[in-house]
């Protein structure tokens, strides 16, 4: 069959060829990110109820993401994950921020110290995004610390 078809191109390219001239010119092409050309046609739901997040949770709305947006949950103990569009992940009832990562983002967190307890901050930028590899949890306050609201 192959050679049947093969035979059957060069057939109407002799035949046909002479009419329809082609002036093609081959340029670089530049990548895609899947990310940037994604439909975002899913929901990122938060359930405060049993405290979980994803695209397949009833709940609140809070953005609208595609299956290739990467999710930044920060929890209320100083953990924070960075996740792909979770189908369905426990973040905690008293989680603390949850949406698309956006590496121009800067965060201030206000938390007290838990042994001499004064009232610290930190500033949380792009390197929040990077150091960590998804789906594990690192932290952004020292153990014990509290966040203030």
């Amino acid at each position: 069959m192959t050679k049947g078809t093969i035979g059957f191109l060069k057939g109407l390219r002799a035949r046909y060829g002479g009419n329809f001239l082609h002036c093609i010119e081959i340029e670089s092409f530049d990548r895609t990110k899947k990310r940037e050309v994604a439909k975002r046609d899913l929901q990122l739901r938060f359930d405060k109820k049993t405290g979980y997040v994803g695209h397949k949770v009833n709940g609140t709305v809070l953005d609208g993401i595609s299956l290739y947006d990467r999710v930044l949950i920060i929890r209320s103990d100083g953990s924070y994950t960075v996740s792909e569009a979770p189908d369905k992940l426990f973040a905690g009832r008293d989680m603390l921020y949850c949406g698309l990562v956006d590496t121009e983002q800067v965060f201030n967190l206000v938390y007290t110290d838990p042994f001499q307890y004064n009232v610290c901050q930190a500033l949380c930028d792009r390197r929040l995004y990077i150091e960590p590899s998804l789906s594990t949890g690192s932290r952004t306050l020292p153990r014990g610390g509290v966040y203030r609201r």
